[in-house]
């Protein structure tokens, strides 16, 4: 039995001063929530996490820059585990808020991180107090509530300035109960974020379902590895074997550009990623249950930024033409 788990948290939201955002709001969300981490809960004061002696102890590195130790069974080329949170900021693509707008942002913890959920939430308070965007527009949280499988709510774990314990905690069995309810020979997969997957270095943007299932299948790996306190995960070669034999039988999707300004780096860097619906079909039984879970921590690079983030849905085949039946 698979030692996955997370939850997924709404988080009302109210400006409080005008916002002056960009119309994919990611990196700024991304970048605003990192600093407010990290004066929530760093001590040390250091420059840097490597140079820092509590860097083992500190919520702030595991959570935002956790190394890859010498003696990982995976991961090894990658300077930093996959992240325990995924950040997904506001959809719209207004590029300001005035005082007074309600917006929303959803946060997923990942294993051993929903034990420290207050300090994520305070966190996010901190980033309200701190300011987003160029005039620092601040804002404050109104509430933060779990959800289930099916994406409703379940229960209210703040609100008022208080924090409940939380209950609703996702594992790959609600996986398996919410892909009994999909067909099993053909799905849907739209993109709401962009998607950034690379075949031999290289992103791509015709994604087949074998591309799409071993990025799904090294993302719960890692995320099962260095989260979730499974240290010999599951192996995947046969399913993916068997996922070459899913056809994508409809594309409707576009390449949508962004970028983002590294404050550590000092200099923009252009992104950008497809979003938009994939059809699939096939014998998909197998992969129902991975597909649901990786939905709901996100699929391909910058997951932190709320990239990859997509919806199952079903086919509705068009019905059947009594005139026209061929």
């Amino acid at each position: 039995m698979s030692l996955f788990k997370c939850t997924k948290l709404i988080i009302k939201a109210e400006a409080l001063d005008f916002m002056e955002l960009p119309a994919y709001k990611g990196s700024v969300f991304r970048g605003a929530f990192g600093n407010a981490f990290r004066k929530t809960v760093c001590v040390a004061k250091s420059n840097s996490c490597t140079e820092c002696i509590l860097i083992n102890q500190c919520l702030y590195s595991y959570a935002f820059e956790s190394p890859v130790s010498d003696q990982s069974m995976i991961c090894k080329n990658y300077s930093f585990a996959p992240h325990p949170f995924i950040l997904i900021p506001p959809l719209d693509t207004r590029h300001s808020y005035e005082a007074g707008h309600i917006f929303h942002v959803e946060l997923i913890l990942i294993g051993k991180a929903i034990e420290s959920l207050p300090y994520f939430i305070y966190a996010m308070i901190r980033m309200g107090e701190l300011g987003l965007g160029k005039q620092r527009g601040q804002f404050r949280i109104l509430s933060a509530k779990a959800m289930d499988e099916n994406s409703k709510y379940t229960e209210t774990i703040y609100q008022n300035e208080t924090m409940m314990p939380i209950k609703t905690i996702l594992t790959l069995e609600h996986a398996q109960q919410k892909a009994r309810q999909l067909r099993s020979d053909q799905i849907a997969l739209n993109f709401i974020t962009p998607l950034r997957i690379q075949k031999n270095g290289q992103l791509n943007d015709n994604p087949s379902f074998n591309l799409i299932m071993k990025n799904c299948f090294r993302r719960m790996t890692s995320l099962l590895y260095f989260h979730c306190q499974d240290q010999s995960p599951p192996f995947y070669e046969d399913a993916i074997e068997q996922s070459k034999y899913i056809q994508k039988t409809n594309s409707n999707t576009s390449w949508q550009s962004w970028s983002r300004y590294s404050s550590r780096q000092k200099k923009r860097h252009k992104l950008g990623g497809l979003i938009g619906e994939m059809r699939f079909e096939g014998d998909l039984a197998t992969f129902l249950p991975y597909l649901v879970a990786c939905s709901w921590v996100n699929l391909g690079k910058g997951t932190a930024f709320g990239l990859g983030k997509y919806v199952i849905q079903e086919v509705i085949n068009p019905p059947f033409d009594l005139h026209n039946p061929h």
